[in-house]
């Protein structure tokens, strides 16, 4: 990472995962890797260290990549719209960092425009592929403010030539918009998007844009399709609250075509060395009131994992991430059992065919799965005289727990 060649960087590890910080530009974790693999998009043409406030306070953003924390609304005109970025203490200031073991705080010096101090403690949860976020926005000001809180991960997709990124977020069952989601910016018919089964796919083609949508399952995911690596937000949704456009989840895609912002038509050139590619997942918070010298508290996770590249995400949860659940079905004679999983943390499963007459386990085999390693079953088993509906199929989790992961 050659952003380590320009600014001091602070890396927290636990068995699974690398959080690579940078307090002194906007407080970015810069980086989060599951092993040897980078998921965060780190710009290298903007890895300099020179003027970058002086930059910002004359309107050039410097967009150095990596996953920060914004305040929300964004706009221009109005006090009560954050119009950044560029922003010379939020966006691009100096953070203080301190670090307890994997526990980071980061904080941000006071924001005279929002009235805001930001702060956010990152915790690396322990045996687990999964990364504890708990943000504060305090109000030092002696007014009433109204924010939301809007962390942005920016991820890297720049081999997106065979169409390997893809973002998976289920849409709410009671929508704030008739097709579930909103364009915000780019092609309203814009074909790196379909909906399928109340789940918007959003398969990256280098085409600038932004969705804003509404989603009460609480995760939306990235995932790489030619390695199988998956980046998860785990949040709270409080649909009943007042969200910035009433949306909780934002997607940007960048890349070339236009978008029209700022009373502008601005053209993004197909140059990848000029405009290199990634995708944003950006959260929101409510938008709430804060009393002076009140805070307010919005906490996600972020879950790394793997699954078989071939197999496309059904639904996540926040100790798996289903792909195919447990299947099984009589092929002339012999039993097929089908099944697919990822998960965040390293897992003993057991397959058990138990006759249910008797409750006799008639096969069993056991698997060892991790964020790296995810569970690819695929058993064609010879049942002879056996009728399918005399026989049990579960997977069940051993040793450190007894878990049920599926049972048919």
């Amino acid at each position: 990472m050659s952003f380590q060649k320009h600014f001091k960087v602070i890396d927290g590890y636990n068995k699974w995962l690398r959080v690579s910080f940078v307090p002194e530009i906007g407080g970015r974790i810069m980086q989060i890797s599951l092993g040897a693999y980078d998921f965060l998009f780190n710009n290298q043409s903007s890895i300099i260290t020179e003027n970058y406030q002086e930059k910002a306070a004359n309107g050039q953003w410097i967009n150095y990549g990596g996953e920060k924390l914004w305040p929300a609304p964004q706009g221009w005109g109005k006090n009560t719209h954050w119009p950044g970025p560029p922003d010379i203490v939020l966006d691009g200031g100096i953070f203080t960092l301190e670090q307890h073991d994997n526990e980071f705080y980061l904080e941000s010096e006071l924001d005279p425009y929002t009235g805001l101090q930001v702060s956010r403690r990152v915790s690396l949860v322990e045996e687990q592929a999964i990364i504890q976020v708990d943000c504060v926005f305090e109000n030092k000001s002696d007014e009433i403010k109204e924010w939301a809180i809007w962390p942005v991960a920016q991820l890297q997709a720049e081999n997106f030539e065979d169409y390997s990124y893809e973002l998976i977020l289920p849409l709410a069952e009671k929508s704030n918009y008739p097709m579930g989601y909103q364009v915000m910016h780019g092609l309203v018919n814009n074909p790196q998007i379909q909906v399928k089964e109340k789940q918007l796919r959003l398969n990256f083609q280098y085409l600038i844009g932004k969705i804003a949508a509404d989603t009460d399952q609480g995760w939306v995911a990235y995932v790489n399709r030619s390695n199988g690596k998956v980046y998860v937000n785990f949040f709270e949704t409080e649909l009943d609250q007042h969200y910035p456009d009433n949306s909780n989840v934002q997607v940007w895609t960048q890349g070339r075509g236009m978008i029209y912002s700022r009373d502008t038509i601005k053209e993004f050139p197909n140059n990848i060395n000029q405009n290199p590619p990634y995708l944003e997942i950006e959260l929101l918070s409510p938008l709430k009131p804060i009393q002076p010298q009140q805070k307010v508290v919005f906490s996600y996770q972020i879950g790394l994992s793997t699954v078989t590249p071939a197999d496309p995400i059904q639904h996540i949860d926040r100790d798996r991430i289903t792909c195919l659940p447990l299947t099984f079905s009589d092929e002339g004679g012999f039993l097929l059992i089908e099944a697919s999983y990822g998960f965040f943390e390293e897992k003993h499963i057991e397959l058990n065919i138990v006759k249910k007459k008797t409750g006799e386990i008639w096969h069993q085999e056991q698997f060892k799965v991790n964020p790296n390693s995810p569970l690819k079953l695929y058993r064609k088993i010879e049942i002879g005289e056996f009728n399918l509906s005399e026989l049990s199929v579960a997977l069940t989790e051993t040793k450190q727990s007894n878990n049920e992961v599926d049972k048919k």
